[in-house]
């Protein structure tokens, strides 16, 4: 059940971050030639780091975005570069071999079916994204739908039925890596080859996954409150979806031994966006 923060609290956290992605769009736009400050925007709801650097917060919904120049911002543990289209953040390992549901959590979330787990937060990662430029799923655009409410959607884990009765996920495509050290050798993999295929008995198929952002359900950003970052089935509250056959199928997806290291490493993960530039 989606009741990890209180309603109202929640929500204010989420408007708040909201908030700070459309003052720093506005503010872009006021670098092409001709424009002028928008009427009503703080310029200071984002916000340039003290001169001992960004200060390190708990990792909470709607922190600030700190400025660090040329197209270089910071929320949390989370870099955003909008130059390179990219954002990076630190996870951890959570399972080293089983059964997976998600390639990535929050440690508040499923843990015990997920790959990775992290402290950052949905909310501000989604705020990260949208800095990039993402557009998401056109249903991630307001509430869960009536179908998918009647259906259980965000009332607990996900079933066979909704895994059956899941559409097509619309979104951008992102490209995903991890990154870590093994004594002195860096180590960087596509994060879907970390995956297994269980019935197909190789790795996740190379390429891209989807940016589809997640719904609201009465008014609470559910990627939030159900702590779910990237799926590997098919989940409308995740904010990252697996676009591969079998997204339907909860019983295929597991992690490689092999391949993985232990559990409790500290990792990388970068996410690039990999639809077209917007001209």
């Amino acid at each position: 059940m989606i009741t990890l923060m209180p309603r109202k609290l929640f929500q204010l956290h989420l408007m708040a971050a909201l908030c700070i992605a459309t003052i720093v769009h506005a503010q872009n736009a006021v670098t092409a030639p001709g424009n002028k400050q928008p009427t009503g925007v703080p310029k200071l709801m984002v916000v340039k780091p003290p001169p001992a650097g960004v200060p390190d917060l708990p990792e909470t919904p709607g922190m600030p975005i700190f400025d660090l120049g040329n197209g270089s911002y910071k929320i949390g543990s989370i870099t955003i570069d909008k130059n390179a289209r990219t954002v990076k953040f630190p996870v951890a390992v959570n399972m080293t071999q089983g059964l997976i549901e998600y390639l990535l959590v929050n440690k508040k979330g499923k843990v015990h079916e997920s790959l990775f787990s992290t402290t950052i937060s949905p909310s501000n990662l989604h705020i990260a994204m949208l800095l990039l430029g993402v557009e998401g799923d056109p249903r991630s655009k307001g509430e869960v739908s009536e179908k998918d409410r009647a259906n259980g959607v965000g009332q607990g884990p996900v079933t066979a039925k909704q895994l059956k009765d899941a559409p097509a996920f619309q979104g951008d495509k992102v490209l995903i890596t991890a990154a870590w050290k093994a004594g002195e050798k860096e180590m960087n993999y596509n994060v879907e080859d970390l995956v297994r295929n269980g019935k197909e008995k190789q790795s996740a198929a190379r390429g891209s996954w989807i940016y589809t952002g997640s719904v609201l359900f009465g008014g609470i950003f559910a990627a939030e409150a159900e702590s779910s970052i990237i799926a590997m089935i098919s989940d409308v509250t995740a904010l990252i979806n697996n676009p591969r056959p079998g997204h339907d199928d909860d019983t295929i997806w597991f992690a490689d031994p092999e391949k993985i290291p232990a559990k409790g490493t500290s990792v990388e993960i970068t996410i690039k966006l990999d639809s077209p530039k917007q001209k």
